[in-house]
């Protein structure tokens, strides 16, 4: 009886054995934080050498990829494994935006300066000085991201210049404006992974890039998560700059650099028109396209109508339901129209009224649109 009922009693799921690390990737992680604490770098600016472990950002103990490891103090490692209830923990997108900003640092010597000399690192007027031209220079850093992400563009320095941001932010700004900054890169980096889910396949046929377009849609179900998120960075990033400006009216920094961040700001909300405009003249284009074709156009590969579907891409982000809809609607009515032309020739030919008024009916749609 005792073996039977050990026998059905549910075993422990054991953990995977740890994995050790690569030699050289140990070192890697060694050398580029010169065994500075990631933690205590991002909640105090702590440059000071700590006796600590490679801790392992995400809960795969079989991780032991060089981007999934920090060194951190024993105190902070302990924080950062444990399970918290009460409160928000330390997550992994901060613990590597800090990590990163840390690495600048040592790569650049500073570590050693801050150590041997604190009260050097920073005189009140340097910090002044540099504090005034960084707040403009992160909202434009934004921008520039946002940008980035939304065009798909290249831009091989935007990841050395926000580890420079990083850095700076960490040494210069305030606590609440620093942990503001870095929940805006956080949700810039969730956003920019939800916004390519969305995309439809693409497959190379011949020399050309073809968009598969499936019905029913199988990305629809990232498009609500990506405006959700989208829209939660545009709040954050409000919050930041009105934190900013009022560390500036109230810090003692000059007038001219208010005028530079509402500068960045105004920049910021051009952008957002032109993003928005541009959307509108592509599906002007597009109805006249498809009027002057007279429904006979192409759905498949480079052209106008993956310009207008990328550009229903955008809009997600940019405006609300009643365009969203319109949008819709518009390419509805746009692909009818496509399949009634292919048959109109025939139903021409044969007579076939019905076919030749809801073409007809098709049409009025498109040029009431």
């Amino acid at each position: 009886m005792l073996i039977e009922a050990l026998n059905n009693t549910p075993m422990v799921q054991k953990k995977p054995p740890r994995k050790k690390t690569l030699p050289d990737v140990e070192t890697a992680v060694l050398a580029k934080s010169a065994r500075r604490c990631t933690l205590c770098f991002h909640l105090k600016g702590d440059l000071s050498e700590k006796l600590g472990q490679i801790a392992r950002l995400d809960e795969d103990r079989t991780n032991s990829e060089e981007d999934n490891l920090a060194w951190m103090c024993l105190e902070h490692h302990s924080l950062y494994d444990s399970k918290t209830k009460q409160h928000k923990n330390y997550t992994i997108h901060e613990v590597k935006a800090s990590r990163a900003g840390l690495y600048d640092l040592v790569a650049k010597g500073k570590h050693l300066i801050q150590v041997a000399v604190p009260s050097q690192v920073y005189t009140e007027a340097d910090k002044n000085n540099e504090t005034q031209r960084l707040y403009p220079s992160i909202v434009a850093l934004f921008e520039r991201a946002i940008r980035h992400v939304f065009h798909r563009e290249d831009d091989l320095g935007l990841s050395r210049d926000f580890s420079d941001a990083n850095a700076k932010v960490h040494l210069l700004a305030p606590s609440e404006i620093a942990a503001q900054y870095f929940n805006v890169v956080s949700l810039l980096e969730d956003w920019s992974r939800l916004y390519d889910k969305p995309t439809p396949r693409q497959m190379k046929v011949g020399d050309q890039t073809v968009t598969m377009l499936q019905s029913p849609d199988p990305t629809e179900r990232y498009k609500g998560p990506a405006k959700a998120a989208h829209e939660k960075l545009q709040e954050e990033l409000r919050r930041l700059i009105d934190l900013m400006r009022v560390e500036i009216e109230t810090g003692g920094l000059p007038q001219h650099a208010k005028l530079q961040l509402q500068q960045q700001e105004r920049q910021l909300k051009k952008n957002l028109f032109d993003q928005r405009f541009a959307v509108f003249v592509n599906v002007r284009d597009f109805i006249t396209y498809v009027l002057r074709e007279n429904g006979k156009i192409q759905l498949a590969g480079p052209g106008q109508y993956r310009e207008f579907w990328e550009s229903m891409e955008k809009a997600e982000m940019l405006f609300g339901t009643d365009v969203n809809k319109y949008l819709g609607e518009v390419d509805e009515t746009a692909r009818e129209f496509y399949m009634s032309a292919q048959g109109m020739d025939k139903a021409i030919a044969t007579g076939d009224i019905e076919a030749i008024n809801k073409n007809g009916q098709l049409l009025e749609r498109l040029r009431a649109s």
